[in-house]
């Protein structure tokens, strides 16, 4: 959904964008340029960009207006699965299977940092303030997870973590027993929600001290 709530994007396996206005379902843009399945797409806090993320290993801004493709950020060496822009508009993350989370100037396309997450990355938010991004991940590697899945053992991994947006460095490494789909911040930056394939949801409450870092 658009910040300003009047339309919508959504994109999949056609490797296309389509973008309507609510209401006016006639009046669909659709942008193309990904090569393969598009996995995610985001508006920017303005409104005016469109950031989209493909099996292709590339993400790519577009003109929400025009519908022409303004960058194409290349990096990733697998499939870009999760983006995010930072709550200024002037960055944005993006993750992907080959376990990197990377963050780009969002107006020139330049790469600004790349991180080792420590393995495939499904989704990436930023806090609020935006001094901090959060990352949700697969818990375990390829024998882990089918041993895990098969006898339920294995314990806790830490497939959530918290970045320090300004420089990367890692934070916090967060428990759960299974993989890791889904991260969100609470308005207020005092809450963090994390969703897993155990069927449930976790809520942790940030500390103050780091909230204030």
């Amino acid at each position: 959904m658009s910040p300003d709530g009047l339309r919508i994007a959504a994109a999949g396996e056609d490797a296309a964008i389509h973008i309507w206005k609510l209401g006016r379902p006639e009046t669909a843009t659709t942008l193309r340029g990904h090569e393969r399945n598009i996995w995610a797409v985001r508006f920017s806090p303005d409104g005016k960009q469109l950031a989209s993320g493909s099996f292709d290993t590339t993400a790519r801004l577009w003109d929400t207006e025009t519908g022409k493709p303004l960058k194409t950020l290349r990096g990733h060496e697998q499939a870009v699965v999760s983006l995010a822009f930072s709550p200024d508009g002037k960055l944005l993350a993006t993750s992907g299977d080959d376990s990197t989370i990377r963050l780009w100037d969002s107006s020139s396309g330049a790469a600004l940092r790349t991180v080792d997450s420590g393995n495939h990355t499904y989704s990436v938010a930023f806090s609020p303030d935006g001094k901090w991004l959060a990352n949700g991940g697969r818990a375990r590697g390829a024998v882990g997870t089918f041993w895990h899945q098969l006898t339920g053992s294995g314990g806790m991994a830490t497939p959530v973590r918290i970045w320090r947006a300004s420089d990367m460095a890692l934070v916090s490494a967060l428990p759960q027993p299974d993989d890791a789909m889904g991260t969100v911040f609470s308005r207020d930056g005092r809450w963090l929600v994390t969703s897993g394939e155990n069927n449930r949801f976790r809520l942790w409450r940030l500390r103050e001290a780091a909230r204030r870092r």
